[in-house]
């Protein structure tokens, strides 16, 4: 659930309420965990408007899935505030 929370940009907590209240599918274990699936996790990133997954290859040529929380703002630039190798992006 921490690796979903953080693909998704919320926290922990956040992602738990969701699956108390029926809105994430998730699989318990016989521990009482909660597994949620790849195919879940790409539903809710679609539903919150997110980008989808990059994907990059592994050195043992596996996939890896990496998505920066900070791709997922929506809006119009307003502004850009640029110093050296720093940027602010105003939003509208």
């Amino acid at each position: 659930m921490r690796e979903a929370a953080d693909r998704l940009g919320v926290a922990y907590s956040t992602v738990k309420q969701w699956i108390y209240k029926g809105s994430v599918r998730s699989v318990r274990t016989d521990g009482g965990h909660h597994r949620i699936s790849e195919r879940e996790v790409t539903r809710l990133l679609a539903q919150r408007g997110a980008l989808p997954p990059r994907r990059r290859h592994a050195a043992d040529g596996g996939v890896l899935v990496a998505l920066s929380g900070r791709n997922r703002l929506h809006g119009v630039v307003d502004e850009v505030r640029r110093e050296g190798l720093l940027a602010q992006v105003r939003l509208a």
